[in-house]
């Protein structure tokens, strides 16, 4: 049986961006890295700018913005298709558990950690609010 099978449901698309002709895939964003480093190492850090610097810079940039992008877009594409299995997951957290020594497994499922984790999820959706609402505000206030 192949894996290229609709009904053969692996993560393998994630990698790929779900692919198919015309899509991009995830692996560009391979490449981001490497774009931001070389964005960073262009910035020559000068009072006066002189001739090249900002060339190179932009250069870089457009290169960042396209590799950002298209990882971005395949993500998108990815998560309109995903399903949730719950009862599978807890499944494999519970055969996960059952190799595990009982320390170790007492650590790694500790429920105060799971409660900490949580915790820091929500922080972090509250600040992405947060600032999601700065940006919109200033647009629709002045509408």
């Amino acid at each position: 049986m192949s894996a290229c099978l609709r009904t053969h449901h692996t993560p393998a698309a994630g990698a790929a961006g779900g692919w198919r002709p015309g899509r991009p895939r995830l692996a560009a964003a391979t490449r981001v890295p490497q774009r931001a480093a070389a964005l960073l190492a262009s910035m020559v850090q000068e009072h006066e700018r002189a001739l090249g610097p900002w060339q190179a810079e932009l250069a870089e940039s457009a290169g960042l913005m396209m590799g950002a992008h298209a990882a971005v877009r395949a993500m998108a594409q990815t998560l309109v298709g995903l399903q949730v299995d719950a009862p599978r997951m807890r499944a494999n957290i519970e055969q996960v558990r059952r190799a595990l020594p009982p320390q170790a497994a007492q650590e790694w499922f500790d429920p105060a950690l799971a409660r900490f984790a949580a915790q820091s999820v929500r922080a972090q959706l509250q600040a992405l609010r947060s600032r999601s609402d700065a940006v919109s505000a200033p647009a629709t206030a002045g509408a």
